[in-house]
C-alpha cells in the first residue's frame, strides 16, 4: 500500500528485444542486494517483480520485446499505471521499428484512458541517446508549459 492507502502501482516496461529492459530493472533490484552477483536474464515472456527505489515501491512487468510477443503487450496494460518504453541508442538499424511500436502503443486507449504517464528511456551512450530521443519524439506533439 502506498502512503495514500492505494495499492502498489504497476509499471509496464517494454521495448524491442535487447534494449536493456531486464538489465535496467535488475540494476534497480540490486540497489538493495549489492552482495548478490550481477547477472541479468532477458525476459522470455514476462518477468514480474516488486521493486523499491528512492522510497517508491512499485511492481514492474518486464515484457519480452521479441517480435512474436509484441502483439501481447496490450493485454497487460489495463492494470498498469505507467509505461516505460526502453530504447537501445546503439541500435540505429531498428530505431524506426522502435518508433513504430511506441507510436502504436500511444495511439491506443487503455482502460478508458488515452493519456497516461509514459517514460521513454534511452540506454547506452549519451550522444547516441540524444539522437535517438529526438528521432523518437519527432512525430509526437511536445508539451507546452
Amino acid at each position: 500500500m502506498g502512503a495514500s492507502g492505494s495499492k502498489t502501482p504497476t509499471i509496464i516496461c517494454c521495448g524491442l528485444d535487447a534494449a536493456g529492459k531486464s538489465t535496467m530493472l535488475y540494476q534497480i533490484a540490486q540497489l538493495h542486494h549489492a552482495d548478490e552477483p550481477e547477472t541479468s536474464i532477458p525476459a522470455i515472456g514476462l518477468n514480474v517483480e516488486a521493486l523499491e527505489a528512492g522510497g517508491l515501491r512499485f511492481v514492474s512487468w518486464d515484457l519480452s520485446g521479441h517480435s512474436w510477443h509484441r502483439p501481447l503487450w496490450r493485454h497487460y496494460f489495463q492494470s498498469a499505471q505507467c509505461l516505460v518504453f526502453v530504447v537501445d541508442s546503439s541500435d540505429m538499424e531498428r530505431i524506426d521499428n522502435a518508433r513504430e511500436e511506441l507510436s502504436d502503443l500511444l495511439s491506443e486507449e487503455f482502460d478508458g484512458r488515452k493519456d497516461w504517464p509514459v517514460l521513454v528511456l534511452v540506454c547506452v551512450c549519451a550522444r547516441a541517446a540524444a539522437r535517438v530521443a529526438l528521432s523518437l519524439l519527432r512525430p509526437f506533439p511536445h508539451p507546452t508549459f
